[in-house]
Order: C-alpha cells, then sequence, then structure tokens
C-alpha cells in the first residue's frame, strides 16, 4: 500500500490512460445486490410460511450476502454488506476502476480498500459458519461429524481473523499504508493473499464434500441421490 508506482508502471498505464472499469463496478453492485437480497429474503418468508423457526444459521447467512467486486474478489458475502456498498460508493469516488495514476485521493482510497478487506474477511467466515451450522442441524448423525464441522470452522475463523490483522498491520506505522513519506515497514502482502486464497479453495471443497457421504448413504433410488448431491454441489457456484 505505501510504496508508490515505478516508472515502468506509470509509463504502462499512461499508455492505456483510457481504461475504465467503473461501469463494471457499479453494474455488479447493482445487479448482484438485490439478487441476494431476494434469495435472503425468499428464504425467510418459507421459514416463516413452513412455520419453522429461524436458527443460527439463517442469522449468519444475513451477515454475509454480498460480492466485493471494487477489489477483485468474487466470494459471496447484509450486516458486512452495507460496509461493502459503502467502501465501493466511496472508493469511486476516490478514483477506484482507474489506474493509479489517476486516483484522486490515494490516501482516501487506502482506508477504504483496508476497511473493505477487514469486512471482506468477517463476511466470508460468517458465510462458512452458515453453511456448517446449516449441516449441523440437518446431518446431526453422529458425534464425529460434528467435531469435523467444528475443525473446519474454527480453521476458518483463524485465518479469517489472521486475515484481518494483516490487512490493518500489512504496513506499520499503519498510516504509513496511505502515506508513503513516512519510515515504514511492510509485510509481503502477495504470499499472505496466495496463503489466504488457498486456504479458501481447501475449505470452500472441504464444505462442499463434507454432506456427499452422509448423502450417498440415503434410503432413496440412486438416480435421486445423484440429483440431491447435484443441488447441494449446485450451491458451490
Amino acid at each position: 500500500m505505501a510504496s508508490m508506482p515505478t516508472p515502468a508502471e506509470i509509463l504502462s498505464q499512461e499508455k492505456h490512460i483510457s481504461d475504465n472499469k467503473v461501469p463494471n463496478i457499479i453494474a455488479t453492485n447493482a445487479i448482484c445486490f438485490p439478487i441476494a437480497c431476494t434469495a435472503i429474503f425468499l428464504r425467510f418468508i418459507s421459514r416463516r410460511m413452513s412455520k419453522i423457526k429461524y436458527e443460527a444459521d439463517d442469522w449468519l447467512i444475513v451477515a454475509g450476502l454480498v460480492r466485493l467486486p471494487l477489489f477483485h474478489r468474487a466470494l459471496d458475502l447484509a450486516v458486512f454488506t452495507l460496509g461493502i456498498l459503502v467502501c465501493d460508493c466511496v472508493g469511486l469516488r476516490f478514483g477506484a476502476g482507474r489506474h493509479l495514476i489517476l486516483l484522486k485521493n490515494p490516501a482516501g482510497f487506502a482506508q477504504v480498500l483496508i476497511s473493505a478487506e477487514v469486512i471482506y474477511n468477517f463476511a466470508m467466515f460468517a458465510i462458512k459458519a452458515s453453511i456448517l451450522y446449516l449441516y449441523k442441524r440437518v446431518f446431526f448423525v453422529s458425534r464425529n461429524f460434528v467435531i469435523v464441522l467444528w475443525v473446519v470452522g474454527v480453521f476458518v475463523a483463524c485465518y479469517s481473523i489472521t486475515q484481518v490483522f494483516a490487512a490493518i498491520f500489512q504496513c506499520m506505522p499503519i498510516d504509513s499504508n496511505w502515506n508513503p513519506v513516512v519510515k515504514h515497514y511492510c509485510i509481503n502482502t502477495d504470499i499472505g493473499a496466495t496463503i489466504i486464497a488457498a486456504f479458501n479453495v481447501l475449505t470452500d471443497f472441504a464444505i462442499l464434500i463434507l454432506p456427499m457421504p452422509l448423502l450417498y448413504k440415503l434410503q432413496k433410488p440412486m438416480k435421486q441421490k445423484i440429483q440431491i448431491m447435484g443441488m447441494f454441489l449446485l450451491g458451490g457456484l
């Protein structure tokens, strides 16, 4: 965050000065946010119509609902949604979606980016915790299965919290993130981002695969079991 563009990077950005992803950011928010809100609304309506009480997974899904298009994340993440949308709007005002040399407020943009990274990690944990709790409620078949759910949940919580601290303290002192003049020390965020991305993929696959053996053991015809497993896997998209 604290480093300035190199002469080569500035030259490259000047050659592509007309690049503009602002419409993409606006369109993504305008389309995905209403769809996500509608899905959550229908979930609560169906629970109410079925006279099924709301559980922790319902409230966790409310705490993680949207996408993070401004900063090139695509994981589905309403408590946090408002914060993400605010970051998007403020980021656009500061020059997000255009090249770095065109930023109107680099310091403000850096602060917004760090805020979004923190919110994103809380949202990421909320959505995965919601799925794991749903598994516990639906597939409460053995103590060992519940232990596995807890292990995955704690693992997700640990690396999410770690990433929150990494986002805040990636450069010390903190204000050096938006003030490159300040003498600072920064960690290698590229390595950290790669590791966290790997953990995300790993836990995504783990969460998808966890219920498959239980679904396969259902006393149903094979065709129906495949259809049910397909519905669960479809949620991974």
